[in-house]
């Protein structure tokens, strides 16, 4: 073996050739696009927000982070003219909410 066989067998290889990119595409795909809301659904979660106070028990459904989040707990905060709540100690945008309803 000359010198330069042996140098190259200590060069990097891809011995799945195509895995890397096949799974960069697959996680670019789980990145998910915050979905538009109907006016009608809007409409749904503003009227359900002016009646929520404190300490009342609620599940949401919200877009963070590129991705569609579901969350229970009771209300610890709410700021309705600043367009927030904390829930799980987490502040949520009102704009973040997908999808909102009162426990029972």
């Amino acid at each position: 073996m000359n010198s330069k066989q042996k140098g190259q067998q200590f060069q990097p290889f891809d011995a799945l050739k195509g895995f890397k990119k096949a799974l960069a595409e697959q996680e670019k795909n789980l990145v998910e696009e915050k979905p538009i809301l109907s006016e009608d659904q809007e409409r749904q979660i503003n009227d359900i927000l002016l009646q929520l106070k404190i300490n009342d028990e609620i599940v949401i459904t919200i877009y963070q982070n590129k991705q569609i989040l579901p969350l229970q707990g009771k209300i610890q905060s709410i700021q309705k003219q600043k367009k927030w709540l904390i829930i799980q100690n987490q502040k949520i945008s009102f704009s973040q909410l997908l999808n909102i309803k009162k426990s029972d």
